[in-house]
């Protein structure tokens, strides 16, 4: 009589743990970890204690298991980004800096010397000027925003 007075039903029991645990429960019963005493019903104090035994066990598998797998993908993180530096498909920040400074001054210097060859009338070489300083302004502020655009990412 008292094991019927300490046992409960597997779907009494998977409520109170939980909607979705009695697929683990009757598992565990398949199993044999939990002794069924009679058709769907088990004795509260030993079916309690060995189903957080489970849970934890797979939760300490399942957190193994998931770095691991963050393990595998940093390594092939690592790998894809090895390759793509041996293919020159990265650049270095320093290098990419350098060659913009000095596509700006190659093409800052052109612009500098286009009036003079232009023209020597200086009515036309103020015009040209003028027209220069705000082709400069504009690539600056191109520049800017693609520079901003990087340093984002």
């Amino acid at each position: 009589m008292t094991e019927v007075v300490n046992s409960i039903a597997v779907s009494d029991l998977s409520r109170v743990l939980g909607d979705d645990k009695e697929a683990r429960l009757r598992g565990l019963i398949r199993a044999g970890r939990i002794r069924e005493i009679s058709r769907g019903r088990v004795m509260l104090a030993e079916a309690v204690p060995v189903f957080f035994d489970d849970l934890r066990a797979s939760l300490q598998a399942g957190s193994a298991s998931a770095s691991a797998e963050r393990a595998r993908e940093a390594r092939a993180d690592a790998a894809a980004l090895n390759l793509a530096i041996r293919r020159r498909e990265v650049v270095n920040r320093d290098d990419l800096d350098m060659a913009i400074e000095h596509l700006c001054a190659a093409i800052n210097a052109a612009l500098t010397s286009l009036p003079p060859r232009v023209t020597r009338d200086v009515f036309m070489r103020r015009r040209a000027d003028e027209l220069i300083q705000r082709t400069r302004e504009a690539l600056g502020r191109a520049i800017t925003a693609v520079a901003a655009g990087i340093a984002d990412e």
